[in-house]
């Protein structure tokens, strides 16, 4: 779980210092921060572990170099994480867990698509 929660994290902080850089891909960045932030929040509620988790979002930088380049990267580190968080979801059954997790996984797959989807 602490490692779903760093990568939505860290994908919610690029995304939004991205998101001032660029006009054309303002709303798809705006967007996945929001997913990225609703899938951290689920995941913060699943673990009594969140108190312990680092804020990378003051650590990290301004984006260099171009932007679509990040969109794929991010995009590519969400369809990692939802396809890990899916697993988990699978393995922890109907528990509150399963739950979390799954809730999360949908949160992982809408920054995917909305990064993929980027002009």
């Amino acid at each position: 779980m602490a490692a779903s929660w760093t990568a939505f994290d860290v994908l919610s902080a690029v995304s939004l210092r991205c998101q001032r850089q660029s006009h054309e891909l303002f709303a798809a960045f705006a967007f996945a921060a929001a997913a990225a932030v609703q899938g951290r929040t689920i995941l913060t509620a699943a673990t009594a572990q969140a108190a312990r988790l680092p804020d990378l979002a003051a650590a990290t930088g301004p984006p260099t170099g171009d932007l679509h380049q990040a969109a794929d990267a991010l995009s590519e580190l969400a369809g990692m994480l939802q396809r890990r968080l899916a697993a988990a979801a699978r393995q922890a059954g109907d528990t509150p867990d399963g739950q979390d997790c799954a809730e999360a996984a949908y949160q992982a797959m809408t920054v995917h698509r909305l990064l993929a989807a980027a002009p």
